[in-house]
């Protein structure tokens, strides 16, 4: 640097030699913050899930709970007649349990009622009274996404390194997790340098003074911004060495 304070002209690749000698890097910082808070942010570690998702076993869609192996016989020649106990829906389901020549009515989504193991579509069924006439035959866990089935507890969720996306705040939350290690964003300060350069001037000023709008480091601060950096900007620097060294001085403060 010393070359460029005493006003020496140098080549280019010496000076991007005597400026990187200069450069110290430091570890980033690691900060433990809210999922919802981690958008953008670098994972400091792997993150493993602590439960299953679905924690539950639960209907794939409309119908009816049943347990598959009393209507493996079943056929529109041969229906099945079982009794309906209850119903299950989201967020309320059926507290009992159910046993053979039984089925609950079943909403997608809702959780399986214990004793069943799988459902059997609405398409499938007539409904009399208290009463099913089943019409066809279901496999166990047929139309049943089973307990896990997305993410198994201990499964890698995700990888230390990722840029966390809005996808993976999502996978995140749903394995209820509530906090991660992520490194802190990096901190970049930008100037400009060039005694024509303006932030605004209406057009007659660009015209008469010869003035050029700063549009570079506009450019460069959005791409930093939206790579998830946190950035100063210093403004514009005057072509004199001593006020581009007052910009940098002022820039390594923080």
């Amino acid at each position: 640097m010393e070359e460029f304070l005493k006003g020496k002209t140098v080549k280019c690749d010496d000076a991007l030699r005597l400026f990187l000698s200069k450069i110290r890097t430091r570890a980033l910082e690691v900060l433990n913050i809210d999922v919802l808070e981690s958008l953008g942010f670098i994972l400091a570690e792997d993150v493993y899930a602590s439960v299953d998702v679905p924690p539950f076993d639960r209907a794939a869609m409309d119908g009816y709970a049943v347990r598959a192996e009393d209507i493996f016989s079943a056929s529109e020649e041969n229906p099945i007649i079982l009794r309906i106990i209850g119903k299950s829906v989201v967020g309320l389901p059926f507290s009992g349990s159910v046993k053979s020549g039984e089925a609950v009515k079943v909403d997608t989504g809702a959780k399986m009622p214990k004793g069943t193991n799988a459902v059997v579509p609405c398409e499938f069924v007539e409904e009399k009274g208290e009463r099913i006439y089943v019409l066809k035959s279901v496999a166990p866990y047929e139309n049943v996404s089973k307990r896990g089935e997305d993410i198994r507890r201990g499964d890698l969720l995700l990888k230390r390194g990722i840029r966390i996306s809005p996808w993976d705040v999502a996978i995140l939350k749903s394995a209820l997790v509530k906090q991660v290690k992520v490194f802190r964003r990096p901190r970049i300060a930008i100037f400009s340098c060039g005694n024509e350069l303006v932030d605004d001037a209406r057009e007659d000023e660009l015209v008469n003074l010869g003035r050029v709008i700063d549009s570079s480091r506009i450019m460069i601060k959005k791409l930093l911004v939206q790579n998830y950096c946190d950035v100063i900007d210093l403004g514009i620097a005057k072509d004199e060495v001593n006020d581009i060294k007052k910009k940098i001085l002022e820039a390594m403060v923080f």
